[in-house]
């Protein structure tokens, strides 16, 4: 009985996924395109971010086409369902509205977007543009009523790997942990690689700083992998140049802040 139960859920879910597949139809012009989401998002009651995108689009004028092109492509391999619809487009809203990303980093995340449209499992796919979406909102890695974990004065690049990349792997992987190298162990999917910036993990009671820090993190496994940085205790008054601490490797896992 409860793999009966669990068969008739599996399958409600897929045939209504994909009836919302099957009735967005996105229209090639620009404005009408706006227009249209505009709409769908206020259906949906998402007018926050309706009002935001719409506020957007004339700002992302140089990406329109590829916008529409790429909403075309996720709709057309059923993958843009209900959920992802709304984080998709607030991302977009937000890269150019809060975080002001520049032309390479939304180009690259719209990239990436069709990359990861090839992920087995959707809901996969449905972190990765939710999580985008509150990083361009306020570069959070973590963002919840206690706790904030971000980066910042860090230059940022979104990328997706379905192979290993030497390079990359080798990059991260002069692990001195058990978890560091679990985590290591394949750097695949959807993920944001930070150059030299500061990693900030931050409570109501208290914040630790990772200053001079290049990480990457892993989008669909909510992991941060980090190499090098200084941590002081400069905000209890410390001399930051006599108590510190150096890390060579650490890794965060964000799944476990609460």
């Amino acid at each position: 009985m409860q793999k009966y139960h669990l068969f008739i859920l599996l399958f409600t879910f897929t045939f209504s996924n994909v009836i919302f597949a099957q009735r967005i139809s996105f229209p090639d012009e620009p404005q009408a395109f706006v227009t249209y989401v505009n709409d769908q998002l206020t259906k949906s009651k998402q007018i926050e971010i309706a009002n935001d995108f719409s506020t957007s689009w004339s700002g992302l004028s140089s990406y329109q086409t590829k916008i529409i092109q790429v909403s075309k492509k996720l709709v057309a391999s059923k993958i843009i369902f209900s959920g992802g619809f709304s984080d998709f487009f607030g991302a977009l809203a937000n890269a150019n509205n809060k975080a002001k990303a520049n032309a390479t980093q939304i180009n690259d995340f719209l990239t990436v977007c069709e990359q990861a449209s090839t992920l087995k499992d959707i809901r996969d796919f449905n972190t990765f543009l939710k999580k985008s979406r509150y990083f361009f909102s306020n570069f959070s890695i973590v963002y919840d009523k206690l706790y904030h974990a971000y980066m910042f004065q860090s230059e940022y690049k979104f990328i997706y790997l379905d192979k290993r990349d030497e390079a990359l792997q080798n990059e991260f992987s002069n692990a001195d942990t058990d978890s560091l190298a679990q985590a290591t162990k394949d750097l695949l999917g959807p993920m944001i690689k930070f150059n030299s910036g500061n990693f900030v993990m931050a409570s109501p009671h208290d914040s630790v700083v990772f200053t001079g820090t290049k990480s990457v993190w892993l989008m669909t496994k909510n992991t941060m992998l980090g190499k090098g940085g200084k941590v002081s205790w400069k905000s209890v008054d410390f001399d930051e140049n006599k108590v510190f601490t150096d890390f060579s490797v650490y890794t965060f896992d964000g799944a476990k802040t609460s």
